[in-house]
Protein backbone atom coordinates (compact mmCIF):
# COMPACT_ATOMS: atom_id res chain seq x y z
CA UNK A 1 0.00 0.00 0.00
CA UNK A 2 1.10 3.80 -0.64
CA UNK A 3 -0.71 4.87 2.34
CA UNK A 4 1.99 6.52 4.62
CA UNK A 5 4.91 5.95 2.31
CA UNK A 6 6.97 8.88 0.45
CA UNK A 7 9.39 8.91 -2.36
CA UNK A 8 12.55 9.18 -1.12
CA UNK A 9 13.68 12.91 -2.74
CA UNK A 10 14.35 16.19 -1.33
CA UNK A 11 10.95 17.80 -3.02
CA UNK A 12 8.57 14.70 -0.67
CA UNK A 13 10.87 15.15 2.56
CA UNK A 14 9.90 18.73 2.20
CA UNK A 15 5.98 17.79 2.09
CA UNK A 16 6.53 15.08 5.07
CA UNK A 17 4.95 17.59 7.66
CA UNK A 18 1.28 16.61 5.71
CA UNK A 19 2.11 13.31 6.02
CA UNK A 20 3.42 12.89 9.36
CA UNK A 21 3.75 16.14 11.70
CA UNK A 22 0.85 18.81 12.54
CA UNK A 23 3.55 21.22 11.63
CA UNK A 24 6.82 22.54 11.34
CA UNK A 25 9.87 19.85 11.11
CA UNK A 26 13.06 21.53 12.79
CA UNK A 27 14.97 18.31 13.04
CA UNK A 28 16.20 15.65 10.26
CA UNK A 29 18.47 12.73 10.36
CA UNK A 30 19.53 9.02 9.13
CA UNK A 31 20.58 6.10 11.23
CA UNK A 32 24.19 5.29 11.11
CA UNK A 33 23.14 2.82 8.57
CA UNK A 34 20.86 5.27 6.63
CA UNK A 35 17.91 1.86 7.43
CA UNK A 36 15.65 4.70 9.46
CA UNK A 37 15.15 8.35 9.33
CA UNK A 38 13.97 10.42 12.51
CA UNK A 39 12.72 13.47 11.89
CA UNK A 40 11.23 16.05 14.85
CA UNK A 41 9.71 19.70 15.14
CA UNK A 42 7.10 22.02 16.64
CA UNK A 43 4.61 19.01 17.30
CA UNK A 44 6.70 17.91 19.77
CA UNK A 45 6.90 14.93 17.88
CA UNK A 46 9.51 12.51 17.01
CA UNK A 47 8.45 10.22 13.85
CA UNK A 48 10.68 7.42 13.08
CA UNK A 49 10.44 6.18 9.57
CA UNK A 50 11.39 2.79 7.82
CA UNK A 51 13.80 3.48 4.60
CA UNK A 52 13.40 0.47 2.32
CA UNK A 53 13.03 0.85 -1.36
CA UNK A 54 13.78 4.57 -1.90
CA UNK A 55 10.73 5.03 0.00
CA UNK A 56 10.00 6.61 3.85
CA UNK A 57 7.32 4.52 5.85
CA UNK A 58 6.19 5.72 8.77
CA UNK A 59 7.43 2.80 11.43
CA UNK A 60 6.65 4.57 15.11
CA UNK A 61 6.04 8.02 16.98
CA UNK A 62 7.23 9.44 20.22
CA UNK A 63 5.85 11.88 22.17
CA UNK A 64 6.18 13.66 25.96
CA UNK A 65 8.57 16.84 25.10
CA UNK A 66 8.11 19.19 26.73
CA UNK A 67 9.12 21.70 23.93
CA UNK A 68 10.03 21.98 20.16
CA UNK A 69 12.47 19.27 18.89
CA UNK A 70 15.48 20.93 17.10
CA UNK A 71 17.71 18.08 17.49
CA UNK A 72 18.50 14.05 17.10
CA UNK A 73 20.91 11.92 16.96
CA UNK A 74 21.17 7.90 16.01
CA UNK A 75 24.10 6.32 18.92
CA UNK A 76 26.48 4.94 16.75
CA UNK A 77 27.37 2.25 18.74
CA UNK A 78 23.71 1.02 19.19
CA UNK A 79 23.14 -1.51 16.45
CA UNK A 80 19.41 -1.71 17.74
CA UNK A 81 16.53 0.95 18.06
CA UNK A 82 16.04 2.59 21.70
CA UNK A 83 14.38 5.15 23.20
CA UNK A 84 15.34 6.91 26.27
Amino acid sequence: SQVGRLLLNPCLICSLPQEGHLSEIHAVTFSPNSGLLATGGTDRLIKLWSVAGGCLEKKETFDGSSGSITSLAFDPLVSTQSVG
